[in-house]
């Protein structure tokens, strides 16, 4: 499968026939990549390494050494940096068939490790892969979509409604999806379409069964018999399904679009209404950079850990991640001060449905003006 994502010409190589439909089925949104040449390589398969797949891959030397891998209990991520070419190799774990099932059951999706693999491959390998690149692509973690010339962020934290906000808009309002959760942008501010299919939880289905119903189409008996059973057992936060934005959403973009607003949501105690508050660029861009640090700290540290051991081996450090986020910071700034940022601060004693019906209210006037 050959795609561009990002900006970047992707190709993906297994050998599994269940996991090219499902790769089919989440992967197809992007467009097609017509080149030859890649940016990205990615290797699938079972108990693969370096030593079995390095040849394959055109791994040299140089960069079995300096590479590094990423281990869960599922799967490793191998990661293979050329001058101008990311390889990665995901290699499955053999697990017993007793704890393939446990896994599936206790999983927030009900997926197996195939059916996991989109996922995987956008939030593991293609957005850190923007710390790879030359540092020409930064991210944002936010919510993103666009009507007419307006293309529109939602940041703030885990439970302010940013889901929520994306499907009022894009379901009820006629906006069309950019991304969910994870924004790439380039050094002019033009977000990339992050397609990864949006997750929607239990608890952003509330008061709505219509949605719920919508949500659920797709799946079979015993996937809505375990969102049933988990969302009484552990609680609506314990369970989600993944919608396909091209069915779930009434459009999707497929450019990259430049950001006019962006928008931080977060809780404020002394206030009895949803309140808007203009916030200065400088800092937007030090709150963003602080959350993506934390976010992706697991990967960076893996950067970091490289960097020590060429020091060591008496060669320069290649990553220098501090660096890397102060250059991100200045590149935040820039788009930020060419960007409508407020804060959006909401009475936590507010219902979820009041609080949604404010916040869409306030950023869809300001967009119809």
């Amino acid at each position: 499968m050959n795609i561009n994502v990002f900006g970047f010409r992707v190709r993906i190589e297994h050998k599994f026939p269940k996991l090219e439909k499902i790769l089919n089925k989440n992967l197809s949104v992007y467009r097609k990549s017509e080149s030859n040449d890649f940016d990205i390589e990615i290797w699938i398969d079972r108990a693969i390494s370096a030593e079995t797949h390095g040849p394959l891959m055109g791994l040299s030397k140089e960069m079995l050494e300096g590479g590094f891998t990423i281990h869960n209990r599922y799967y490793d991520i191998s990661y293979y940096m050329a001058e101008k070419m990311l390889r990665v190799m995901v290699s499955m774990n053999k697990v017993s068939s007793l704890r393939k099932v446990a896994r599936k059951v206790l999983n927030y999706e009900f997926n197996s490790m195939l059916e996991e693999m989109p996922q995987i491959i956008h939030e593991m390998i293609l957005v850190p892969a923007t710390f790879l690149f030359n540092r020409e692509r930064v991210l944002v973690h936010a919510s993103c979509f666009k009507k007419d010339e307006r293309t529109i962020m939602i940041g703030g934290t885990g439970g302010m409604g940013k889901t929520s906000l994306e499907m009022r808009f894009c379901r009820d309002l006629g906006y069309s999806f950019v991304a969910d959760d994870i924004c790439v942008l380039d050094r002019e501010g033009f977000v990339y379409p992050n397609l990864s299919f949006p997750k929607i939880y239990c608890y952003n289905t509330f008061g709505d069964k219509e949605l719920e119903i919508d949500l659920l189409k797709e799946y079979g008996m015993l996937n809505k018999l375990h969102w049933g059973v988990i969302k009484h057992i552990r609680g609506p936060s314990s369970v989600r399904r993944k919608a396909n934005p091209s069915e779930f959403y009434t459009g999707f973009e497929s450019d990259a679009t430049r950001v006019t607003d962006y928008y931080i949501l977060t809780k404020c105690d002394s206030i009895d209404r949803v309140t808007e508050e203009p916030i200065p660029s400088d800092r937007v861009a030090q709150n963003t950079r602080l959350v993506i640090e934390n976010e992706y700290r697991r990967f960076t540290d893996h950067l970091q850990r490289n960097d020590i051991d060429r020091i060591r081996s008496g060669n320069p450090p290649r990553w220098q991640v501090g660096n890397m986020f102060a250059e991100w910071e200045k590149v935040y700034a820039n788009v930020f001060e060419r960007t409508n940022c407020s804060v959006l601060r909401i009475p936590p004693q507010l219902e979820h449905s009041q609080s949604l019906a404010s916040l869409a209210a306030i950023i869809d006037d300001k967009c119809a003006r």
